[in-house]
């Protein structure tokens, strides 16, 4: 399994504490915000990696298809 960084375990738990609350995922956009991340671009990267690496699922093309599937 491949260690995550600490902002990469930020966006987990984020994305988790959004889907108990709403019922949906953040978007790239209010992750950013949550995280005080200016570019989305690389709030997009730091998804990629943790889908790359198993954390999450996500569906192209969608803003709040994201699914954490291993725990942080």
């Amino acid at each position: 399994m491949v260690p995550l960084t600490t902002r990469q375990h930020e966006m987990l738990v984020a994305i988790q504490d959004s889907q108990e609350a709403h019922g949906y995922a953040p978007t790239i956009r209010e992750l950013g915000a949550r995280l005080g991340v200016a570019s989305p671009n690389s709030v997009l990267r730091q998804l990629e990696r943790l889908q790359r690496n198993g954390y999450i699922t996500r569906l192209p093309g969608k803003a709040r298809c994201l699914a954490v599937v291993r725990d942080p």
